[in-house]
């Protein structure tokens, strides 16, 4: 509860600070709520693919298509990071929970 409650803190202060828009100034171009959009539907097929495809095909391609969505165009980083956060979280996963859960892979 304490840790919360100094999250709730760090981010009600970071929002506090954070510069008013003017009247009639968008905050958000056009642009940006499509990225929003596109990582709210990607959202929702990891969702659906967690029990389809297994948690760890879904967690590689949210991980791969959040990074493109997020503008990272380097082909090292999306050949290397989703496998190796799909490992870190699947690993964890185990560990932390004491019944078997889908995957395909692992």
């Amino acid at each position: 509860a304490w840790l919360v409650l100094g999250l709730w803190a760090v981010l009600a202060v970071g929002f506090l600070r954070m510069p008013v828009a003017a009247e009639g100034e968008a905050r958000e171009t056009p642009r940006d709520v499509l990225r929003i959009l596109a990582m709210v539907a990607a959202f929702g097929l990891f969702i659906l693919g967690l029990e389809t495809v297994g948690y760890d095909l879904s967690i590689w391609g949210f991980t791969l298509v959040g990074l493109v969505i997020g503008g990272e165009r380097k082909p090292l980083p999306l050949l290397l990071f989703p496998p190796l956060f799909m490992l870190g979280v699947i690993h964890g996963f185990r560990l932390l929970v004491p019944y078997p859960f889908p995957t395909s892979l692992l």
